[in-house]
């Protein structure tokens, strides 16, 4: 499960800046802050960078999780008149993405390390264990033949992977599809579909990917209204940083 760093001086002259254009509590800006964190971590590389994503997409986070008086398009615009969010030849980042989130990362490089590691270790002891069968032949069968390789299967196209159409407006590839149930049991995703494509069909509104607009917007609008569809997992990964504690 990946994870974000929050410092304490993220409480700073920024912060207070961006509570004033919006005219918030800190606690608020400092939610908003903290919710784009989040999904950073989930969409953006190492270095901030946000690949096919503009302003309008980092709205979508907000779409359910913002206080009646502020609204998703005078967020995103606050962020990045204040430099939260930059544009760059195009594209977006998150500012000093790498310096506030260096310990997130280092700890993912490290579990990478360490299951190397480990792999190389099993394989070690593999090597160091000598293979038999029931007939004392390490090399072959009983009549010291050497049984014939299993061909091994075709390798796939990832990278040309079609899309699947889920419901009338919502397509994925079967992957991400996959990667979703994984996440987050197949009923909260088929859930996740039907409110997608109910918004879409009546919005007229198109995404570039429904996969990443689910995972914007749409996992924390379900987690709110269907809670009972929500796996024991999944509670931790995010949340609405406003919703009222019961």
């Amino acid at each position: 499960m990946n994870w974000i760093a929050v410092h304490d001086n993220v409480t700073g002259g920024k912060l207070r800046g961006l509570r004033k254009k919006l005219s918030c509590s800190e606690a608020e800006a400092l939610g908003i802050v903290t919710l784009l964190w989040l999904w950073a971590r989930r969409n953006a590389d190492a270095d901030g960078m946000i690949p096919n994503t503009d302003l309008e997409d980092v709205e979508d986070i907000f779409t359910s999780t913002l206080p009646a008086n502020l609204s998703p398009e005078n967020v995103v615009s606050a962020l990045h008149e204040d430099g939260w969010i930059e544009t760059e030849d195009g594209a977006l980042y998150i500012h000093d993405w790498s310096e506030w989130q260096r310990y997130s990362y280092s700890h993912e490089v490290q579990k990478v390390k360490d299951r190397e590691r480990q792999r190389k270790f099993r394989e070690k002891k593999r090597a160091e264990t000598p293979k038999t069968d029931c007939h004392g032949d390490s090399n072959g069968d009983s009549n010291g033949d050497t049984p014939p390789k299993p061909p091994k299967p075709p390798k796939g196209k990832s990278n040309n992977e079609q899309k699947k159409r889920y419901a009338e407006f919502v397509s994925m590839t079967l992957s991400e599809y996959e990667r979703l149930v994984s996440d987050f049991g197949e009923p909260f995703t088929d859930k996740c579909i039907e409110v997608l494509d109910n918004y879409k069909g009546s919005s007229g509104r198109k995404y570039k990917s429904d996969y990443r607009a689910i995972l914007n917007w749409v996992v924390d609008r379900v987690k709110e209204q269907h809670s009972e569809l929500v796996r024991r997992e999944t509670t931790l990964i995010s949340g609405n940083p406003f919703r009222q504690a019961r």
